[in-house]
């Protein structure tokens, strides 16, 4: 299937460069690991040195949850989707959620629409693996992320305490 028809022609980014979203290997993991930590101190991002670690990306990897985006060799986005633990638990509208969670653009890459074709690609994979709909916790000080869930029909469906953090949930039905 071609990104155009995957995605939709109205919502296909501008492909400035030669990026595609695949699964992600082993070999993929340090760069995902710098992408992550490369997060760290953005506006409304939670992640610290703790989180995510190597063993987060370990337990994707073992799960078939981590996708990467690449522009050409350079890794530029990542996502984990499917069921993760926890926050599929919660207790959704969604019976089979999946869970989008580790959601990154590296700096250079931000503004061009890709998290939101990650968004678009884990949307898709949760949907072919037979789930029902998707769920995500954001920080409420998180506004760029907030804006883009909601923009891609995400509707916000409570707040919850856990994980050293105050998180607002998020969800999407099929």
């Amino acid at each position: 299937m071609t990104k155009s028809k995957l995605y939709g022609l109205a919502s296909l980014p501008q492909n400035d460069g030669n990026w595609e979203i695949k699964r992600a290997t082993i070999a993929d993991a340090d760069e995902v690991l710098a992408l992550y930590n490369s997060m760290i101190g953005t506006p409304g991002c939670t992640w610290s040195e703790l989180y995510p670690a190597m063993e987060n990306i370990e337990f994707d990897l073992g799960k078939d949850a981590l996708w990467v985006m690449r522009d050409g060799d350079v890794l530029v986005g990542a996502i984990s989707v499917g069921n993760l633990g926890d926050v599929c638990q919660l207790g959704w509208a969604p019976q089979n959620p999946a869970e989008l969670a580790r959601i990154a653009v590296a700096h250079g890459y931000q503004g061009r629409g890709l998290a939101a074709a990650l968004i678009r690609h884990g949307i898709e994979t949760a949907r072919a693996a037979g789930h029902d709909g998707v769920v995500l916790l954001v920080s409420p000080d998180n506004h760029a992320a907030r804006h883009l869930y909601e923009k891609l029909g995400f509707e916000p469906c409570g707040e919850i305490d856990g994980w050293n953090h105050h998180w607002l949930r998020y969800q999407q039905s099929f």
